[in-house]
């Protein structure tokens, strides 16, 4: 008997600690952000974010007020973005966050994780190179341009030294984004310090060739150890690392961070080929990839588009009216249906507007075609307000990206065209400007 009573207490106490486990696996977001009113991800900001199509499985819409709550598993710590905030989540985490879309640095953290997000408040803009700020950072001249740049990485450097209750991976990781950021901002000096000088154009290369010799040993300080695994779900480190990788490095961490370079230019150029039929003929490089976790990633993202495209069936979606009427694409089910994706903050959309505004024209007399101006935008006043300067024809709607997640929609400007059967006619459509556009267009309407 006392055996049996003991069997239920080992079971007892194992479930228990397997449901502590499982909770410890997920962690919990709650708060409020402002100046966004659209469905948003928690977006993965890891080594598998080029190498993964967006999905649903962290999204949230916040409410009137801007509150939201999301919860997901989680196995290990990782980075994560809310918007334009980085984040460092570890499983169990329970983060309460004020959030503002516009404003990265004035977010307010409590609960879990609190210093380590704190400091990554100030996590810098790699496309902008990083310590250059979009070239605002560049000097007089290139000396005093690269001691700003490690000037700069001193000041980071101690703000990550003053951070409390962060864990020794976590500093080890933002040890090596500064070094990155600091290799980053170097090789940007060839783009940022020319536009910033109105460099001639007789003498650019001239320039160039300076800021590289003056550069290069630098680069070569700061690059020392960088070479390892563990910075490839540094964002920054994916823009220095093919930089920085010696061709020679025969060292297992260097094949490892070489086979991810292949695996996300795979990755992305099959996320961005038109068709079904090329992104098959894909198939030998997806092979190609070595290590099977990004193997595996980038082929999930092959099976997901080889699974829908031209030919096949068009997946129906939900958008908005200005003035809040929802409207489907079956609604149009028997018409050619041109969609436009664009968004406010897009400059060529913007560019895109005037062919698109020419198009709609030539057909406005034809009931067969219907055009939709698809908005992506976050913020529907933005929105709102740019349809009132420039006053275009025609139907136009919002809905949010995750919405479109089957049409894969990573880059816009980006059209879709559906045919009278309610088929995909064109995947991934020509801009409103090329020609090929019209001719398709007269094509589908003589069939």
């Amino acid at each position: 008997m006392k055996a049996i009573k003991l069997l239920i207490l080992l079971a007892v106490i194992t479930g228990a600690s397997q449901i502590t486990y499982a909770q410890a696996k997920k962690v919990t977001i709650t708060g409020s952000i402002i100046n966004l009113n659209n469905k948003i991800q928690v977006s993965d900001a890891t080594e598998m974010r080029s190498l993964t199509l967006p999905n649903d499985d962290r999204t949230f819409i916040p409410d009137a007020a801007g509150n939201f709550s999301v919860t997901f598993n989680l196995n290990k710590p990782g980075y994560f973005r809310i918007g334009r905030n980085l984040l460092y989540l570890t499983p169990g985490d329970k983060l309460q966050t004020v959030l503002d879309f516009n404003k990265p640095m004035a977010a307010v953290f409590t609960g879990s994780g609190v210093d380590a997000n704190n400091y990554l408040r100030g996590n810098l803009f790699q496309h902008g190179g990083s310590y250059l700020n979009a070239g605002q950072k560049i000097q007089s001249d290139i000396p005093k341009t690269i001691n700003t740049i490690i000037a700069l990485s001193k000041v980071r450097e101690a703000e990550l030294a003053a951070a409390k209750n962060i864990t020794p991976d976590f500093k080890r990781n933002e040890q090596a984004r500064i070094k990155a950021d600091v290799i980053n901002s170097l090789i940007m000096t060839t783009t940022y310090y020319p536009y910033k000088h109105k460099t001639p154009k007789e003498e650019f290369d001239a320039v160039v060739k300076e800021i590289r010799m003056a550069t290069a040993p630098v680069i070569a300080t700061y690059a020392k150890g960088l070479i390892d695994t563990k910075n490839l779900q540094l964002d920054v480190f994916d823009q220095v690392a093919e930089d920085i990788l010696d061709k020679n490095d025969k060292s297992p961490q260097a094949a490892t961070i070489a086979d991810w370079i292949k695996a996300a230019d795979v990755a992305d150029k099959i996320q961005h080929l038109k068709s079904k039929d090329e992104v098959i003929a894909m198939k030998p490089q997806v092979d190609a990839i070595v290590t099977p976790a990004y193997k595996n990633a980038v082929t999930e993202t092959y099976n997901s588009l080889i699974k829908f495209g031209n030919g096949d069936k068009a997946v129906d979606f939900t958008a908005m009216t200005a003035d809040g009427k929802k409207i489907k694409m079956s609604d149009f089910a028997g018409k050619i249906i041109f969609v436009d994706i664009w968004a406010t903050w897009c400059g060529p959309c913007i560019a895109e507007m005037p062919a698109m505004e020419k198009l709609k024209a030539k057909y406005k007399d034809n009931p067969n075609v219907v055009f939709v101006s698809l908005s992506i935008d976050s913020d529907k006043a933005a929105w709102k307000q740019k349809l009132g300067s420039l006053s275009p024809d025609g139907l136009q709607v919002i809905a949010d990206r995750g919405m479109l997640n089957d049409y894969s929609v990573i880059d816009i400007p980006r059209t879709i065209v559906i045919n009278k059967d309610f088929k995909i006619a064109a995947m991934k459509g020509n801009l409103p400007s090329a020609p090929q556009t019209v001719k398709l267009l007269d094509d589908l309407l003589t069939k």
